[in-house]
């Protein structure tokens, strides 16, 4: 799954997931955590397949795509 629109859908599907977990978020704090966690996750794969064509498989290959897209965002963002 690369495709900016699938992590998009996925990020959709845990957002969906975490407004029913805090319903009764006392019951769930730990699920929250880790449902917003990889939210988050798939908001980022979902930047770098739409910005650089990226993907990542694992968190190893997550950190060193986000290297990768900061160089990137510093560089297309300096000034001149």
């Amino acid at each position: 799954m690369s495709a900016e629109r699938d992590h998009i859908a996925l990020a959709n599907v845990n957002h969906a997931a975490l407004n029913h977990l805090l319903e009764d978020y006392a019951r769930f704090p730990e699920w929250i955590s880790t449902v917003a966690f990889y939210k988050a996750v798939q908001v980022v794969e979902a930047v770098f397949a739409a910005s650089l064509g990226m993907h990542s498989n694992d968190h190893k290959g997550r950190r060193a795509n986000l290297l990768v897209f900061i160089g990137f965002f510093v560089s297309a963002n300096e000034g001149g």
